[in-house]
């Protein structure tokens, strides 16, 4: 009787032990599990990556869930289009806000620009400085077209806290080609102006001296916000750079 006891406890405890360290099924399952869709899903979701965007979301707010996953296997699908893939990101960022930040943080690591271009589309859909720390990683891409949308979208979320990355920016060589200023370099003083403070007079007064006309144009307005006048009514840009440039010795 007693061994009986004894050796019923053993296998109890083995079971027990058993039973906590073995993963149940359930905790697996939802390891493993993936969000699944029907063929017919994925066709009305491409269907409606036809139509402008704001059309776009009144299909998938019906199903957000299931367009949302849709929309993430075609934006990442490299047998698509450009613009089927565009389209795919930017709309998944509508339709699922935050829980697009990931994969629009992989589009933005993309080795082809257009879909690091979109992770800046998508990411303003999201939230401004999610956008804005997007564009600060992407403000050097070896992209023209990228590094522009990026400092647009600096401007746009208001971030002045990248201004000194816009500062570097504009006297980058990546700016320049055969010694010609190029157009991302109109953004970055653009963006900078719209950032102006008091501490700024030296970086406007310097646009001045620039090669780009549309450098020293944005000189001429830091002149005119820091000194709060217009030194001439001449129509020539080149009379205003000669004048603030008196003035500003």
């Amino acid at each position: 009787m007693r061994f009986f006891i004894i050796l019923s406890i053993a296998v109890f405890g083995i079971q027990s032990f058993a039973a906590k360290q073995r993963p149940s099924a359930e905790s697996f399952t939802a390891k493993k599990r993936m969000f699944s869709y029907t063929l017919e899903d994925k066709k009305q979701v491409v269907e409606g990556l036809k139509l402008p965007l704001k059309n776009r979301l009144k299909i998938y707010s019906k199903k957000p869930k299931t367009s949302f996953y849709v929309l993430k296997a075609i934006a990442f699908d490299e047998e698509q289009s450009v613009k089927m893939r565009w389209r795919a990101l930017t709309s998944m960022a509508a339709v699922g806000k935050n829980h697009a930040n990931n994969s629009i943080v992989k589009a933005s690591k993309s080795k082809h620009w257009y879909m690091r271009n979109a992770s800046l589309l998508a990411a303003q859909l999201v939230e401004s400085s999610f956008a804005a720390m997007i564009a600060a990683d992407l403000i050097r891409d070896p992209s023209l077209i990228v590094r522009t949308e990026a400092v647009r979208t600096i401007k746009n979320a208001n971030a002045k806290q990248y201004k000194n990355v816009l500062k570097q920016q504009l006297h980058s060589e990546q700016n320049f080609k055969n010694k010609k200023s190029l157009w991302v370099r109109k953004h970055i003083a653009e963006a900078l102006y719209k950032f102006m403070d008091t501490s700024d007079k030296q970086l406007f007064k310097e646009m001045l001296y620039d090669v780009d006309p549309e450098i020293q144009r944005f000189g001429v307005l830091g002149m005119e916000r820091y000194y709060q006048r217009r030194i001439t009514d001449s129509k020539k840009l080149a009379q205003h750079v000669q004048e603030w440039k008196v003035q500003a010795e």
